[in-house]
């Protein structure tokens, strides 16, 4: 512009120089139109590209973290490594205060055991072998125990172990106690406690169901011995329906109504044929009474709804709340005996509660003999003597009828696997070492 200027102002002639201001004219609001332009494209460049500060002091902060907390977690990972073997169980806060009836659910989460080194599927530490004849003596010296507890499971010495115990206590009617009392907090147990001033210090009692077990190891004092009769579960069964043949259905007598009479009515409707026999004479003639019952009434109505003895079984008693209330109760005089060792165990006991008490004491053996033959008739009317029959369905009755309700099944499957290795077949039980993660 000034050298546009300069050139106009030396020109002499007046219409050039009136030209030259024209057009210095023109080329200055094509300047200011330039510039105005120019300085919108630079605002909406900027507004475009704005460039954000960033705070250093945060970038740093959050970088420290993320190192703390990937640091804390390491050394998480490293302790739960060292610490695998310690055990941990859960707790269900709901069942605390209960006093009648135990609640313990019979379902437990998928878990994965710690494995440890140098041990078979079945030894996880919980159980161990226990003497009869010297680790209970020394027990009793000791002073450890004052209360004893037998419990069973139906078909598994439970009868001769209970007129053991009311004839040791001088009992032999059960006066202090109904008939398995352990079952009933108010029909059995407060009776029991209630009786006389100083309750029998050993009692024994079938179970049908686990609850009463958990509540004996809930609360029971550092000083009770409590008992566990155990016996094959399939066996058990066998024997139990055998029983269960001769002495109810077969005597109808002793048939129970059961829920809106409902065995009662089964057993009218089973059509079942009882031919009494002749009595033996001393020459050897007679007959036995002959008993015939119809196969599939039978198992749909009694088997499958686990009638009486069928139901008071192992697999009801040992299932995941028995094992969950040992892991949190950690019971220290706890024991597994074999149902064959009933007679040692009534040995033993005698010499603390009951010196003078003639042992041992059998009561309602072998149930599958004597005199009544009995037989389960086919729907094509083929006949199977009971011990026939018993032995072509014993693998497979309870898998075609799903009579197992237990569950934790590897709890009791280790107890079997390490009582086999045990001399007098009794084991004491401990809080399990495995870590469930």
């Amino acid at each position: 512009l000034p050298l546009v200027s300069l050139a106009c102002n030396v020109q002499m002639d007046q219409s050039i120089i009136i030209d030259c201001e024209e057009a210095m004219l023109v080329m200055l609001d094509e300047q200011e139109e330039g510039v105005d332009m120019c300085q919108t494209q630079i605002h909406r460049s900027r507004k475009s590209n704005v460039v954000r500060s960033v705070d250093p002091f945060k970038v740093m902060k959050g970088i420290l973290l993320a190192i703390a907390v990937l640091f804390l977690l390491t050394q998480l990972f490293e302790w739960d490594m060292q610490r695998g073997q310690l055990a941990m169980t859960s707790f269900d806060p709901k069942l605390v205060g209960d006093t009648t009836k135990s609640s313990r659910t019979t379902t437990r989460t998928t878990t994965t055991p710690v494995e440890s080194n140098n041990r078979d599927d079945h030894d996880d530490g919980r159980f161990q072998c226990y003497s009869l004849k010297n680790d209970l003596s020394v027990a009793f010296e000791n002073g450890k125990i004052e209360q004893t507890f037998i419990l069973m499971p139906a078909k598994a010495s439970g009868t001769s172990l209970k007129a053991f115990a009311g004839t040791c206590m001088g009992d032999p009617e059960e006066e202090h106690h109904p008939d398995n009392f352990m079952d009933s907090q108010n029909r059995g147990i407060l009776p029991f406690f209630h009786s006389t001033l100083e309750p029998p210090p050993l009692v024994a009692s079938h179970l049908s169901h686990q609850e009463g077990m958990i509540d004996l190891i809930r609360h029971a004092t550092t000083k009770t011995l409590i008992i566990y009769i155990y016996r094959d579960e399939t066996e058990r069964m066998m024997s139990a329906i055998a029983y269960v043949l001769k002495n109810r259905l077969c005597k109808p007598e002793n048939i129970g109504g059961g829920p809106e009479n409902f065995f009662r009515k089964a057993y009218e409707e089973a059509n079942i044929e009882v031919t009494e026999g002749k009595k033996k004479k001393k020459d050897g003639k007679g007959s036995n009474t002959r008993c015939s019952v119809p196969e599939r009434p039978f198992l749909e109505n009694f088997v499958k709804n686990r009638y009486t003895e069928i139901g008071f079984s192992v697999d009801e008693h040992l299932s995941c709340g028995v094992w969950d209330e040992i892991d949190e109760t950690a019971p220290p005089h706890l024991l597994f005996v074999h149902y064959s060792q009933s007679d040692l165990l009534q040995e033993q006991l005698a010499k603390h509660y009951c010196p003078n008490t003639t042992t041992p004491m059998r009561e309602n053996v072998s149930t599958e003999k004597g005199d009544m033959d009995i037989f389960l008739k086919t729907p094509g009317g083929k006949e199977y003597e009971i011990s026939e029959w018993l032995a072509a369905k014993r693998n497979t009755l309870e898998y075609a009828y799903k009579l197992s309700k237990g569950t934790c099944k590897h709890e009791r499957r280790s107890l079997e696997s390490k009582m086999e290795q045990c001399p007098d077949q009794t084991l004491q039980a401990f809080r399990t070492k495995h870590h469930y993660l």
